[in-house]
Parts: C-alpha cells; sequence; structure tokens
C-alpha cells in the first residue's frame, strides 16, 4: 500500500472512532466514502438515540396515553350526562 494510502486509512479510522462523528461524516462524504459514511452516520444515530431515550419514551407514552385518557373522560361525561339520576 503506498505511503498516501495508508495515511488516508489511518485518518479515516481515527476520524471514525472519534466522537467527532459529524465530522468524520462531512470528511468520508467528501471522499465519497460510503461504507465509512454508513459507519459514521450509523454511530451518530446511536449516540443520538441514547443522548435522548427518555423524550423518546416520553413521547411514545404520551402518544399511547393521551388518547386513552380523551376516551375514557368522554365515556363518563357520557354516562354522567345520560344517568337516570340527574333527569328532572
Amino acid at each position: 500500500m503506498e505511503q498516501g494510502k495508508l495515511g488516508e486509512k489511518v485518518i479515516l479510522v481515527r476520524l471514525e472512532t472519534s466522537p467527532e462523528d459529524i465530522e468524520a461524516m462531512k470528511y468520508f462524504e467528501l471522499k465519497y466514502d460510503d461504507e465509512n459514511y454508513s459507519k459514521a452516520y450509523k454511530q451518530y444515530r446511536k449516540e443520538w438515540v441514547e443522548e435522548h431515550i427518555v423524550i423518546i419514551v416520553i413521547v411514545i407514552l404520551a402518544l399511547f396515553l393521551i388518547p386513552l385518557a380523551i376516551g375514557k373522560i368522554r365515556r363518563l361525561k357520557y354516562e354522567i350526562d345520560t344517568a337516570d339520576i340527574f333527569r328532572v
């Protein structure tokens, strides 16, 4: 392997394993290196999800629990509105 290619490979591996995944992605994109770009992007997505997992879980729970609560409130309101005890 020529000296230039070896040096470039070392830079790519360093960028790929550094915490600066966005910089690595930019470098790989400029070099048209799809395989390493995909690896860097995968690592970036993984870190992003790990940092935001609490928010993701809260949003998912809210998407399920809010409609359930609304349905229960509507059902209760309907039962109260149609209850015989409140009819005159």
